[in-house]
């Protein structure tokens, strides 16, 4: 009796199964693309692209960082540049006193990133291409 049960209802589960999904079609009309460019071709391989003359692939900037330190200054603390997205792009045990200069490459989307300096933090446009920071 408990064997018919349980076949049962595997057989009932069964069948459940396999009807209770089916796929809906609409029935909408294609859309159709106009091309405004009928000259141009869809290239065959990745090596067939061609960009304009002067195209930039890039998608980061340059830019010049320096930060100036302040004469007599012993302690250190962490030196870090944080782009718009909020994440951390460069980051560096620095000696207040020291004076450092380098290079960070920024996202080509980021106009503005925030230099901190221990508990002092300011906010410089990158698309200058250069930040300088001091804590005078």
């Amino acid at each position: 009796m408990k064997q018919v049960l349980i076949s049962t209802v595997f057989a009932i589960s069964l069948i459940i199964s396999f009807s209770s999904c089916s796929k809906q079609v609409d029935q909408q009309a294609p859309v159709t693309v106009s091309n405004s460019n009928p000259t141009a071709t869809v290239p065959q391989t990745f090596a067939s692209i061609q960009a304009p003359a002067g195209f930039n692939w890039s998608t980061t900037n340059k830019v010049a960082f320096t930060y100036t330190g302040t004469a007599g200054a012993d302690y250190r603390a962490i030196l870090k540049v944080i782009n718009s997205d909020g994440n951390t792009i460069f980051q560096k045990l620095q000696l207040a006193s020291e004076t450092y200069s380098g290079s960070i490459e920024v996202d080509i989307n980021s106009a503005n990133v925030t230099v901190q300096f221990g508990d002092i933090s300011k906010s410089f446009n990158c698309k200058t291409g250069n930040i300088a920071m001091s804590i005078n």
